[in-house]
């Protein structure tokens, strides 16, 4: 009696195996790292976003103290920030309060396609801030004669 030899398909079916667990893992550390990467991204535009309000904010409360210490004055700040948040290109604007800051007739609000549900800072109360929008790298800060503060100039 002769009998089938079946070595050679054991090792063909071994590598098939391994093969076949090697992609499994390396698409699930793909798959893991660009998830990682993301919410590292959102991180990162998250606390650029968070350095320019406050920077924003500091402005305009500099501009209410010249604003208050001169008789009808017109005073305008070029500012410069990073052109990008995390890659993505982004806008500045003063809105009306929504419901998450009551107390607050103002709010500023910083948008980009990298910041989900953008971020958003509340104006101090004493500051006269007008509905505007600016993009991002060099916003022109504008405080008009009237005491209102803007991106669009006076």
């Amino acid at each position: 009696m002769i009998r089938g030899d079946t070595r050679a398909v054991s090792i063909t079916l071994n590598y098939s195996i391994a093969i076949g667990i090697t992609t499994l893992l390396t698409a699930g550390l793909i798959i893991g790292a660009a998830g990682l990467i993301e919410s590292q991204q959102q991180r990162v535009a998250r606390q650029q976003a968070d350095e320019i309000g406050a920077d924003l904010l500091s402005q305009i409360d500099q501009l209410d103290r010249i604003n208050e210490s001169t008789d009808s004055s017109e005073t305008t700040v070029q500012l410069e920030y990073p052109s990008t948040l995390a890659g993505s290109s982004y806008t500045i604007s003063f809105q009306q309060s929504t419901d998450r800051f009551d107390e607050f007739d103002w709010t500023l609000r910083i948008n980009s396609s990298v910041l989900t549900g953008g971020a958003v800072y509340p104006v101090p109360a004493g500051s006269d801030v007008e509905a505007s929008s600016t993009v991002g790298a060099s916003p022109v800060l504008s405080q008009c004669q009237n005491g209102t503060i803007t991106f669009e100039g006076c």
